[in-house]
């Protein structure tokens, strides 16, 4: 539209110059420098709008696939709830042991593929923020750093509610706290989601 408006604007004022230009040879010079101009200025304004869209239109295609690339990097930090599980379950298997906890990691157990997943998360989102609004930025509750807390945390509150106690309070005190940071998790990780399908829908 905006470009249409130049051109339409371009043709008046070569109109408007060349009106006058078939009083005298004088004035026929006259109108071709000024039509000369008139095209150049014109030129360059189209260039400028054309410019405009085609960063705007780059910026809208950006932010979909970065956006993108955030929702399936997000549905995998799932991870975590495996990862928490397991946690779990080191921590029950260590009350006989009067809760000491003694838990091997294997390369490809669920810790490594929290390890995998959080560092995906964090880089597609360092891409993605770029081209959010900062409402946007500071409204996201689903940040890296926000499961980066989760995830220390619970690894401070499982083994620490075996302490102080023995046989089954440390049993009840365990399920709990395990219970109260699934919760939690799961509520962290069903926003992530929402928030970047929301993202998303707004980017479309």
């Amino acid at each position: 539209m905006a470009m249409l408006v130049a051109c339409i604007a371009g043709f008046f004022f070569v109109g408007v110059v060349w009106r006058p230009a078939f009083g005298s040879l004088g004035h026929l010079k006259y109108a071709l420098e000024c039509t000369s101009y008139i095209a150049t200025t014109l030129a360059a304004a189209v260039a400028i709008l054309a410019l405009n869209a085609w960063r705007y239109q780059f910026k809208h295609t950006e932010r979909f696939k970065c956006l993108s690339e955030l929702k399936e990097a997000a549905a995998d930090l799932n991870a975590y709830m495996e990862y928490l599980h397991d946690y779990y379950s080191a921590c029950f298997n260590s009350i006989p042991n009067g809760g000491t906890l003694a838990w091997k990691h294997s390369p490809d157990g669920s810790l490594a593929q929290w390890d995998k997943a959080i560092d995906r998360y964090k880089r597609v989102w360092t891409t993605a923020r770029i081209f959010l609004a900062k409402a946007e930025i500071d409204g996201f509750s689903g940040k890296p750093e926000d499961f980066d807390d989760l995830y220390r945390r619970n690894s401070v509150l499982l083994p620490a509610s075996l302490v102080g106690s023995n046989g089954s309070q440390m049993l009840t005190n365990l399920m709990e706290c395990y219970q109260e940071a699934h919760q939690e998790s799961w509520a962290l990780y069903k926003s992530t989601l929402k928030q970047t399908e929301d993202l998303l829908k707004k980017s479309r």
